[in-house]
């Protein structure tokens, strides 16, 4: 968390000096249209890093080097929203530092945007079970599958990236933190012929 607050304090400090942004405060910059399409692409654009390098971090060796730090945590608290290894957390933090540097984008879209995603972490981290705020986003219990399962259910806002690559939690198959891959494996079949 300090390394969190220490690189966002420089980030702020540098764009309220005047340092270059793409950060725009007035729609009629870019108009109505661009703005309001803003928000999903923005949206889906977390949503589709986040899933790729956070199952990047469940590769072997990325896994138990790294990202192990984080799955300390089976049963999740609002803390281990951001309880990781410093380069993971750098990792995470860079996708979402570059947007206001090269893409234009309103103030009212991104800071809105990178809290809501933020609060919507911590909800997942809270070890409640809790519903989902909107249809596309999984209830709480996806992620807290996640943590202990492992290897599966890696998106955060949405099903969207873990249906796509066939990486969602099924009940036919094992899952184990020596269970790389995302896909599990499958279970064998207990029952005999008459």
């Amino acid at each position: 968390m300090l390394l969190g607050a220490t690189v966002s304090g420089f980030i702020a400090c540098y764009i309220v000096n005047g340092g270059y942004t793409t950060l725009y405060y007035n729609v009629s910059d870019r108009g109505w249209l661009y703005t309001l399409a803003s928000i999903p692409a923005f949206y889906m654009y977390i949503d589709c890093l986040a899933y790729y390098f956070h199952r990047l971090t469940h590769t072997k060796w990325l896994y138990i080097n790294i990202h192990k730090v984080h799955h300390r945590y089976h049963q999740p608290t609002a803390f281990s929203t951001v309880a990781m290894h410093p380069a993971e957390f750098l990792l995470h933090q860079s996708y979402l530092i570059i947007v206001p540097f090269y893409f234009p984008i309103h103030a009212a879209v991104y800071i809105p945007t990178i809290l809501y995603v933020y609060y919507y972490g911590m909800m997942d981290h809270s070890g409640i079970n809790m519903s989902a705020i909107w249809p596309w986003q999984p209830p709480s219990i996806f992620h807290d599958n996640h943590h202990k399962y492992f290897h599966v259910n890696f998106g955060f806002n949405s099903y969207l990236f873990d249906w796509l690559h066939d990486t969602l939690r099924t009940d036919d198959r094992v899952y184990g933190e020596d269970i790389f891959g995302g896909k599990g494996q499958q279970l064998l079949s207990t029952k005999k012929s008459s």
